[in-house]
C-alpha cells in the first residue's frame, strides 16, 4: 500500500514507476520497484546495524520471557526443554 500511494504522489517514485510502465513493464513491476525503493533508500542513507528491540509493556519478569520466547524462535527450539 506504501508504494500505491508513493507511486502516484510523491514526484520521484511516480517518475520510477513511470518509466517501468513506459518501458512495457507489467505493473506490478513497476510498484515492486517503488517500493524497493522506500526500503532500501532510508537504509542505505542510514547504515546502522540491526537490534533487536525489547518491548516491556508489563514488567522485566514478562520482558524477560518474551525475549526468551523471541530467541527460541529464532533458534528453532520452540517447546523443547
Amino acid at each position: 500500500m506504501p508504494a500505491l500511494v508513493a507511486a502516484r504522489y510523491n514526484p520521484v517514485l511516480k517518475a520510477k514507476y513511470q518509466r517501468f510502465v513506459d518501458a512495457g513493464k507489467p505493473t506490478k513491476i513497476a510498484i515492486s520497484a517503488v517500493m524497493r525503493k522506500l526500503v532500501v533508500t532510508p537504509s542505505v542513507q542510514n547504515p546502522r546495524p540491526y537490534q533487536r528491540a525489547v518491548i516491556k509493556t508489563h514488567g522485566p519478569r514478562v520482558a524477560r520471557l518474551k525475549q526468551s520466547h523471541a530467541d527460541q524462535a529464532l533458534t528453532g527450539r520452540v517447546g523443547q526443554n
